[in-house]
């Protein structure tokens, strides 16, 4: 698999060996995340092996300096899986980013059943977009990519699943401010 690198500030594949650590694969940055909870590697079809975090208790913590997103264009892109377990998507963490206040700059969740939310933003305020989605994609053993970008030049915001853009918003001029932690699989505020 290639990495496309042009201006990446991370790249976590989340199928380290490692149920302690998490490795950043982007050349020259230090963006390593830590496993809290009871995380475990499994071995996958597609992927070979991942990560399994288990929606209560399990994510990763990356605290980094603080990276500016000054360029106003962000894209966040993964791949999900749920499993049989999985009953509800309510408030759901995926992504959260914040600054050194505490303050959300970032957020990537399913806020309630049916939904899949993008914050972006900076100290003062988030632009939001968000997009329905079907429970019964995520109980399954099926991935799903998803990417979430966006742009404040043309102050656009939008959602791709599976590669077929599912929503976009338009009047997004919020700027993207700074984030010094990350956590994968939670949210902090």
């Amino acid at each position: 698999m290639s990495i496309i690198n042009q201006n990446l500030l991370a790249y976590w594949p989340l199928n380290d060996d490692s149920t302690t650590a998490v490795t950043n694969y982007t050349s020259g940055s230090s963006l390593a995340g830590t496993l809290t909870g009871s995380p475990t590697i499994v071995t996958d079809t597609r992927f070979g092996r991942v990560l399994q975090l288990d929606g209560t208790n399990d994510y990763v913590s990356i605290a980094s300096t603080t990276l500016d997103l000054s360029s106003d264009n962000l894209t966040i892109s993964f791949w999900a899986q749920g499993d049989s377990s999985l009953t509800t998507m309510s408030n759901l963490t995926v992504l959260h980013a914040q600054n050194t206040a505490g303050t959300k700059t970032i957020e990537v969740k399913y806020p309630s059943t049916g939904m899949v939310s993008f914050e972006a933003g900076d100290a003062s305020s988030t632009d939001s977009a968000s997009s329905t989605v079907n429970l019964a994609d995520y109980n399954t053993t099926i991935w799903v990519h998803w990417a979430f970008t966006k742009d404040s030049t043309s102050d656009e915001m939008k959602i791709y699943r599976n590669g077929v853009l599912v929503a976009t918003t338009t009047s997004k001029s919020q700027t993207l401010g700074t984030f010094n932690e990350i956590y994968l699989g939670a949210s902090k505020t």
